[in-house]
């Protein structure tokens, strides 16, 4: 049985991912408007950050049936500030 804690880490780090593609988009349409070299390196950056983001969706949901709340909770507060850190990047991406 999967608990609360371990479905927020699933959910945070969904959410993770979804902002990287984002972000992703962001960039490489960014990249074809001005073919610079720092979004197409900024964007290749991007695609490992999303593959561990879903990796960690996965590891959350193998991991939730061995491990309870005492590991779940440590695990959620990163997600949480890496997924504030991406919606910040992502807005300032966005605007600018």
């Amino acid at each position: 049985m999967v608990g609360t804690l371990w479905l927020l880490d699933i959910a945070i780090a969904s959410i993770s991912s979804l902002l990287l593609l984002g972000i992703l988009a962001i960039h490489l349409k960014s990249w074809r408007d001005t073919r610079g070299r720092v979004l197409l390196g900024a964007s290749a950056f991007v695609v490992p950050l999303m593959l561990a983001n879903m990796a960690v969706a996965y590891f959350s949901y193998i991991w939730a049936q061995s491990f309870g709340a005492a590991v779940a909770f440590p695990i959620l507060v990163i997600e949480v500030l890496q997924a504030a850190g991406y919606s910040i990047f992502f807005v300032v991406s966005w605007k600018y």
